[in-house]
């Protein structure tokens, strides 16, 4: 509806989706429609071609965050969900409990260089509160100095873009 597709007086309009069919699928759906052939067919009777990309390029080759993205992958097309092997260096890659994640989030040594994954919303937000709390003495204050926050809506304006990481440099007190 709003890319106004136009298939008359020889004008054609054309759209191009890209996404990860990994990656979970919008809040109350079973799929990603965006990515969905079928879907576009029976909602818009527009045709439409899938592509599948299957070269990592955001991961060196041999990485083991790209070693064990792949393997969760495969998992996910052969729908075998038993466990999960992965792979740990103690570097790039390892596994620690929750309260020895919160620490390592507050060293200042990977401040800004690690990520908590989680399995749920509900997850990351205990991760956030507990560091928060660690780090500023309360759980839920506004945003602070040196906040790390993660951008939720496209901003052409601003050139932030989903999932961008931003830190706050300074915040106004009002």
């Amino acid at each position: 509806h709003y890319a106004r597709i136009i298939n008359s007086n020889n004008i054609k309009s054309k759209i191009l989706f890209v996404g990860d069919e990994a990656q979970l699928p919008p809040v109350k759906c079973s799929d990603s429609p965006a990515l969905l052939k079928n879907y576009f067919l029976t909602e818009f009777k527009i045709d439409s071609d899938v592509f599948r990309l299957h070269k990592v390029l955001r991961q060196t080759e041999g990485s083991l965050i790209l070693e064990n993205a792949e393997k969760i992958r495969k998992s996910i097309n052969s729908s075998e969900f038993v466990a999960f092997n992965i792979t740990e260096d103690g570097n790039t890659v390892k596994k620690v409990e929750p309260s020895q994640a919160v620490k390592n989030a507050l060293d200042e040594q990977v401040v800004g260089n690690s990520v908590i994954i989680t399995v749920s919303n509900r997850d990351a937000l205990s991760y956030n509160l507990a560091i928060r709390r660690r780090r500023f003495g309360a759980p839920r204050i506004p945003v602070q100095k040196g906040d790390v926050l993660i951008v939720q809506r496209n901003s052409i304006k601003n050139k932030y873009f989903n999932g961008d990481l931003l830190i706050a440099v300074d915040v106004d007190p009002n």
